[in-house]
């Protein structure tokens, strides 16, 4: 038996459903991230069994450094010919992961129609405070965007791992 709910408090003067909107994009696009750095780190490890990165970059602590780990992968003379796609796609990737950040850290408002995220960002070695302003139609566009790039990422890496299979490179 569910407890009786009051209606006026969930009502569109408020921002309440923008809010839980938001929430619900935050975890969707954190979703999509975690499967693009888990297709990076699968295609790491086929790589560094090929001896194409060292198992240090493959393991390496930051995304951003294990995007390029795999980009300079891909160079190499044995994937570049059909890897070419698969770069372009990583790279945008490589770009907008540190939207993650924000995702993850931040703290989200809404405010007359518009959701506000706030967050202290580091990656520069000093603290300072970032905000993005979304409206609603701009969180769909961000997530239907990172939702085509993971499926086209997953099937242009796959692509790429099969090649380095049938290169002898076999994963576990």
């Amino acid at each position: 038996m569910s407890a009786p709910i009051d209606q006026s408090t969930f009502s569109l003067d408020t921002d309440e459903p923008l809010v839980i909107t938001a929430t619900l994009w935050r975890g969707a696009m954190i979703e999509r991230f975690a499967r693009i750095e888990f297709f990076v780190a699968r295609s790491l490890e086929i790589c560094a069994r090929a001896k194409l990165v060292s198992p240090s970059e493959a393991n390496a602590v930051l995304p951003r450094d294990r995007f390029d780990a795999l980009l300079a992968a891909l160079r190499h003379e044995a994937l570049a010919a059909i890897s070419g796609p698969a770069r372009r796609s990583l790279a945008f990737a490589r770009d907008i992961s540190a939207d993650k950040n924000s995702l993850c850290n931040g703290r989200v408002t809404a405010r007359q129609g518009t959701i506000r995220i706030e967050w202290t960002a580091f990656d520069t070695g000093v603290a300072r405070a970032e905000i993005v302003r979304l409206t609603p139609i701009e969180i769909l566009e961000r997530l239907a965007e990172l939702d085509r790039l993971t499926k086209v990422l997953e099937k242009e890496l796959a692509s790429v791992d099969k090649v380095s299979r049938a290169l002898g490179i076999q994963p576990l």
